[in-house]
């Protein structure tokens, strides 16, 4: 059960219960074409909006905000001008372009603050949207409080789902659950007549995302709970909703009691409502709530230990969170789990690898998000200075209270800083001491290895000349250190080996895939990591030349690449170890 996919089932059910009267629009779209011809001035402008307001959603929209835009400004109307720019910021959220959303939410949002004009706010909707899409959830999280805050459109169940789902990827349970009940009583209030089949299909979204807000927060018994009046909800509006939408409901039903009976390990009752999808007829390759189903499979069979048949549904799923519908939350827990399935089977080498790549992958995406969050932040505390200046040559008397809503937005930046940058030392110092008990692990396996190498130094006829020669340069590379050598060449070691230096680069590339200076600097780093942990006292740099690196910019560079992380930090993921 995940958050995407509850989304992308929103959005089909919306294209696919408007397409209904989309023949009934076409005429009138024809008929309002023909007036814009004929209009002038500001009415012109009006029917414009209008038409763009029955083109939404499509490419004829970006048209319409093109003919609005220069329009308005050959009538310098900067209403509608502020209008244009937010119909093409709607526009480039729809085709996930997060650029160019933000740059035309914000002119909108400039043209309105510049000229007094009231600010309908829906640009804020706009770009929170497009942040939360890429992974920028606490830029998402402020854009959308603050067009919820101010905005002049009537309730709307998604947006409130929209700040829920910020708030979960943040892991903020608590207030994902208050957000989402204050859309639920909303929705209470509201009476649902048989033709409102979205409004009904809505209402249902928001006890979903209740029940992931209680499932993360270890509230199973509430979220079972919210399960079993889902059921009843479906059951009421079953007459409302399409049998189609029905089904859909409740496989996404039973997969969220299938997903909370696997946190309380018990698999009996999730297998029971797993068999319970099976039995509902819907393709699996064109459904939009599959990748929820095979997720919660997965977990399935990671529970019952059967880690084959877990990495089968967990495998397809890491691409398609990754790279089709990248969504960062959901493939950090996709990842975690395939990396407990390959330790469960006892492929500790593939654990490691997959537990790097991952590990670099979030590493990298925090060093694009976290500066351009903070960047972000700043510069919404500038617009907040220049806010407070403006009002302070509006009202002398107010000066004082000004100073104090500028000190405290300073403060609450500082403090947002402050927390981004602990959070991700935090994560970081985490990330370490995993590695650093993986490569103690993988020691084990690499020591009894190379023992079995070194020691079976009778030459097979069977082996081919490359591997024959290749096992003669492990034993007098493992006997002699001779990579401790700074100054070592091809041709030297070569020459001590009774060859030349063509079969013996040959040889390494033929059985390692690697280069004559990968394979010696392999050995040198292996050495340097184990001198790091086991002489705590002895400089960095004393063990670096003692490994045979000349060049301290090469050392450091090839051991971060190497280990995810560098000497001074691997000495502290130790320490932090024996102190946990």
């Amino acid at each position: 059960m995940n958050v995407y996919t509850l989304k992308l089932t929103l959005t089909i059910i919306i294209v696919f219960l408007f397409s209904t009267q989309l023949f009934s629009q076409i005429n009138k779209i024809d008929s309002l074409s023909q007036e814009v011809k004929n209009a002038e001035g500001e009415r012109k402008l009006e029917l414009l909006f209008e038409l763009a307001n029955f083109c939404l959603d499509t490419d004829e929209m970006f048209n319409i905000a093109k003919q609005v835009e220069s329009e308005a400004s050959r009538q310098k109307n900067m209403r509608y001008l502020a209008g244009s720019m937010a119909l093409k910021s709607r526009h480039f959220m729809l085709q996930n372009n997060m650029d160019s959303t933000v740059y035309y939410g914000e002119l909108a949002n400039r043209i309105y603050a510049e000229n007094d004009i009231k600010n309908p706010n829906q640009t804020y909707l706009y770009i929170g949207r497009i942040y939360l899409f890429h992974g920028y959830y606490e830029l998402a999280i402020r854009n959308i409080k603050t067009y919820l805050e101010n905005r002049s459109s009537s309730y709307s169940y998604n947006d409130y789902i929209l700040l829920t789902e910020a708030y979960l990827a943040l892991n903020k349970y608590d207030l994902a659950k208050e957000t989402i009940l204050q859309a639920i009583e909303q929705s209470q209030k509201v009476s649902l007549s048989p033709n409102e089949k979205l409004n009904s299909y809505s209402r249902l979204m928001c006890y979903y995302y209740l029940i992931l807000a209680y499932t993360n927060n270890k509230e199973y018994e509430k979220a079972l709970e919210t399960c079993a009046t889902v059921d009843t909800l479906i059951n009421q509006d079953e007459e409302i909703l399409e049998e189609l939408l029905v089904s859909e409901l409740r496989i996404q039903n039973y997969t969220n009691y299938a997903s909370i009976y696997i946190k309380l390990e018990k698999p009996l009752e999730a297998k029971s409502y797993l068999d319970k999808i099976n039995q509902i007829n819907y393709v699996e390759s064109v459904n939009p709530i599959y990748p929820s189903v095979n997720c919660t499979w997965g977990e399935y069979y990671l529970l019952q230990k059967d880690y084959n048949m877990a990495l089968k549904y967990l495998n397809p799923l890491s691409r398609y969170f990754k790279e089709e519908h990248p969504q960062r939350y959901i493939y950090d827990y996709i990842t975690e789990m395939m990396i407990t399935a390959l330790e469960g089977l006892g492929k500790l080498k593939e654990a490691l690898i997959l537990q790097k790549d991952w590990i670099h992958y979030k590493d990298s995406v925090n060093q694009i998000n976290f500066p351009l969050q903070v960047s972000q932040l700043s510069k919404a505390y500038e617009l907040d200075k220049v806010e407070i200046e403006r009002e302070k040559d509006r009202a002398e008397l107010e000066k004082s209270r000004t100073i104090n809503i500028a000190l405290a937005v300073v403060l609450v930046l500082l403090c947002t800083i402050i927390y981004i940058i602990r959070r991700n030392s935090k994560k970081i110092k985490e990330k370490n001491k995993n590695l650093f008990k993986q490569y103690a692990e993988l020691d084990k396996y690499i020591v009894r290895e190379r023992k079995f190498f070194v020691e079976s130094e009778d030459i097979q006829e069977s082996d081919s000349k490359e591997l024959q020669l290749f096992k003669r340069i492990e034993v007098y590379v493992n006997e002699t250190q001779i990579f401790k050598n700074s100054d070592l060449t091809r041709e030297e070691l070569a020459e001590h080996l009774n060859t030349n230096r063509g079969y013996l680069t040959d040889a390494i590339k033929s059985e390692t895939g690697k280069t004559f200076l990968e394979y010696i600097n392999h050995y040198r780093l292996d050495y340097a990591r184990y001198q790091l942990i086991v002489n705590e006292s002895t400089p960095v740099n004393q063990i670096m030349y003692d490994a045979g690196f000349a060049s301290s910019s090469t050392f450091y560079k090839l051991f971060k690449e190497r280990f995810g992380m560098s000497p001074n930090e691997l000495r502290q993921a130790k320490i932090e170890l024996e102190e946990d």
